[in-house]
């Protein structure tokens, strides 16, 4: 098979489980996004109903990724939904840092066939907050053992001097499984990471980003943009009381196609560094090429 050739989720929406991360890992915007959040609803946590709900007009073709702006366990009954997901037909992925999910869970899901389930790692400086106590070793553990499908050990580098924590290191170590590292962004200037960091499309015409239609369900219904608008910017309706194809005719959506062609817009695309990556040509030649070495099967 071609590397060129794309592999890619067309679209996918993102579950927020929870308002609020008790992680607060420090490249993560959490403040700019409760922040704005709470300005919004009260409503902190989803509902297995309100989930229900808010799904029930998804298209089965339409990923349910079990992400968005929170650490997904911190809603005890995050494996329900998955599992209601799952039993609805949609593709599923996850992203966790472990924290919150039990034995009980892992076993649960182990016979999903996700097209992803993501480990973040806990660091040897405390800078995730993530604490890889015995509960946590065990649940690694389990999963390592059970071989979820598509498990996948992810570490986010912000320095040569911050490495895995030691504890899990031994363990992958053992196991003989890969940890993929990943550097950390500015999330569109919600957070700051490189101090050199400055929005980087401002008068310029931009085009439709592929994180359009890669949008993100909060505990109240509410659907984000994208995995960069922590501050959300850009809402483009409410799954309680909208179609999930209403989304995209909404003029929400429609107003964020016309600011792209304005250099002057004040849209979030224009402080977002992924840009880079999907505008210039060899960025973007070179970006693919290594996702297709390590196996990727979306760039979301």
């Amino acid at each position: 098979m071609s590397i060129f050739r794309k592999h890619i989720l067309k679209s996918s929406l993102a579950v927020t489980t929870h308002a609020g991360c008790r992680n607060r890992c420090q490249y993560c915007p959490q403040k700019s996004f409760i922040e704005a959040y709470r300005k919004r609803s009260a409503v902190t946590s989803m509902s297995l109903e309100d989930f229900k709900k808010c799904i029930h007009s998804v298209p089965e073709s339409i990923c349910i990724s079990f992400s968005g702006f929170c650490e997904p366990w911190m809603n005890p009954v995050c494996t329900q939904m998955i599992l209601h997901a799952h039993q609805k037909g949609h593709a599923l992925r996850v992203n966790t840092t472990l924290v919150g999910v039990n034995r009980g869970d892992i076993e649960l899901l182990k016979d999903i066939p996700f097209i992803k389930f993501v480990v973040h790692l806990p660091d040897n400086k405390g800078l995730t907050r993530i604490n890889p106590d015995d509960k946590y070793l065990e649940v690694a553990s389990l999963l390592v053992k059970l071989r979820i499908r598509n498990l996948a050990w992810k570490f986010h580098t912000t320095d040569p001097d911050i490495r895995v924590h030691p504890e899990i290191s031994r363990l992958l170590s053992d196991a003989k499984a890969r940890i993929t590292y990943v550097n950390v962004n500015n999330r569109a200037g919600n957070v700051r990471i490189n101090e050199s960091y400055k929005p980087v499309n401002k008068g310029r015409v931009l085009h439709e980003c592929q994180d359009f239609h890669h949008n993100i369900l909060l505990p109240n219904g509410d659907v984000a943009l994208c995995h960069m608008d922590w501050s959300l910017r850009h809402i483009l309706g409410n799954l309680m009381t909208d179609k999930y194809n209403d989304l995209y005719s909404g003029e929400p959506f429609q107003r964020i196609f016309a600011d792209l062609q304005d250099p002057d817009a004040d849209i979030l695309c224009r402080q977002c560094e992924k840009d880079l990556v999907k505008r210039n040509i060899y960025g973007r030649f070179v970006h693919t090429v290594r996702k297709k070495i390590k196996g990727e099967k979306d760039i979301y």
